[in-house]
């Protein structure tokens, strides 16, 4: 077995024990206050024009109303993600806006696709790390949407619970790190954040 196979079994099983574990911790209403607060105090420290948020799904926390009401205070627009089988793109979301599921059954709106990237991405983490590396779903769509803009990409936010933290050694090269990570008990910033 190659040392890339051993990665992806191990990545594969930590996945899905974070995920139980997301689970249960997703039950937790003071946690998924505590992550609404810390979301906010991102939102303030980083003053985004928009935002590229994500439909809650399997135990991910709900931060749309958040982002809702700071970006009314402020002027600002919330997109959500389009999955596609090749790709992702932001579509402009309204409260009350149609909801359709895109390849991976996840709603999004039917709102203009996003001329250029959100001021500000985030990304549910199913696990994360202290270096801003973020452990998803596996799809690679994110990763692959940050890539597409190489250093003119977006801030990049990650929003996990703090206990889902995982080892360094199981992300590899082609896991875009994040510039945050946003849990119910801090925000953790990559050293070079452009904030």
């Amino acid at each position: 077995m190659t040392e890339e196979t051993t990665a992806m079994l191990t990545k594969k099983g930590l996945r899905a024990s974070l995920l139980a574990r997301r689970k249960q911790l997703f039950e937790s209403l003071a946690l998924d206050n505590g992550l609404a607060e810390r979301f906010l105090e991102m939102l303030e420290l980083a003053r985004p024009k928009s935002v590229g948020l994500f439909w809650p799904i399997r135990s991910e926390p709900g931060l749309l109303s958040v982002a809702r009401d700071w970006l009314k205070r402020t002027g600002g627009l919330i997109y959500l993600p389009e999955t596609r089988p090749d790709c992702m793109i932001y579509r402009l979301w309204h409260e009350g806006a149609e909801l359709r599921k895109d390849c991976a059954g996840i709603p999004y709106p039917q709102g203009e696709e996003a001329s250029e990237p959100p001021a500000m991405v985030v990304a549910p983490c199913v696990g994360y790390a202290e270096s801003c590396r973020r452990l998803g779903y596996g799809g690679g769509y994110f990763d692959r949407y940050l890539a597409s803009y190489g250093n003119q990409r977006p801030l990049a936010v990650g929003v996990a619970f703090d206990e889902l933290r995982g080892p360094e050694e199981i992300f590899e090269s082609f896991d875009e790190p994040l510039d945050a990570v946003v849990t119910e008990r801090r925000i953790i910033l990559k050293a070079k954040a452009p904030l």
